[in-house]
C-alpha cells in the first residue's frame, strides 16, 4: 500500500499557491484589455471546459487522481483530493463574470479576486488572528485596499471609466471573501461584486 499524501502546511504552500491564484486569476481580463472580447471569451471558454472536465474526470479515476495530487500538491489545499480544486472555481467565476456582466465590471470583479484575496489572505495570516470565522479583519481591509488600488490603476491606463458603484464592488468582494459561506469564494467573490455593481446602475 502506498503512503498517504501529505499536503504541506499553511506556510509552505501560502506563496506559491497566492501567486498562482495571481497569475491565473488576472489572465483573462488582461487578455481582454488587448484582444477582441469575444476571442477572449472563446478562450475562457475552451479552457474552463476542459479544466473542469479534467478535474471531475480525476475524482473518478484514482491513479489519475493520485498523480495530479502528487504533481500539483504544492499549489492544492487538503481536502481537494475529493472535490474540483480552486482552479476551476477560478475559471468559473471569471466565465460567470464574462457571460453576465459588462466588460468594465466584470474586469473589476475577477480583479478584486485575483488581487485582492491573496492580498486578504496573506495579510490576514500575518498581521491578524481568525477571529471572524478563522478570518482576519485586517485580510478584510487589505483587500479593500488592494481593490480600491486595482480600480485607480485601470482608470488611470484608461480601461475604465470611474464610477462610484465600483467602490461599492469592491467592498462587497471583500466582505464576501470573510463570509464562511459553503461555495468556493473563486465563484461568490466575482459574482457577488459584479451583481452589485449591476444592481447600484452598472
Amino acid at each position: 500500500m502506498s503512503a498517504p499524501l501529505v499536503f504541506p502546511g499553511k506556510e509552505s504552500f501560502h506563496f506559491q499557491r497566492r501567486v498562482f491564484h495571481l497569475i491565473g486569476g488576472s489572465l483573462f481580463p488582461i487578455l481582454s484589455m488587448v484582444l477582441e472580447w469575444e476571442t477572449v471569451f472563446r478562450l475562457l471558454l475552451i479552457s474552463s471546459v476542459l479544466l473542469v472536465s479534467s478535474d471531475t474526470l480525476r475524482l473518478h479515476i484514482i491513479p489519475l487522481n493520485t498523480l495530479v495530487l502528487q504533481l500539483g500538491k504544492m499549489l492544492l489545499r487538503s481536502g481537494e483530493q475529493y472535490r474540483l480544486t480552486g482552479a476551476s472555481y477560478l475559471l468559473l467565476g471569471t466565465l460567470a463574470a464574462f457571460v453576465f456582466f459588462e466588460q468594465d465590471i466584470a474586469l473589476l470583479a475577477v480583479f478584486f479576486l485575483a488581487f485582492g484575496d491573496p492580498a486578504a489572505a496573506v495579510v490576514g495570516q500575518r498581521l491578524g488572528k481568525g477571529c471572524f470565522y478563522g478570518k482576519s479583519p485586517f485580510g478584510t481591509m487589505a483587500m479593500v485596499a488592494v481593490s480600491l488600488a486595482v480600480i485607480a490603476t485601470l482608470h488611470g491606463v484608461g480601461a475604465i471609466e470611474f464610477k462610484w458603484i465600483f467602490v461599492a464592488g469592491a467592498l462587497i468582494a471583500s466582505f464576501v471573501e470573510l463570509l464562511p459561506l459553503p461555495v468556493n469564494d473563486n465563484l461568490t467573490i466575482p459574482i457577488s461584486a459584479g451583481a452589485l455593481m449591476v444592481l447600484l446602475g452598472g
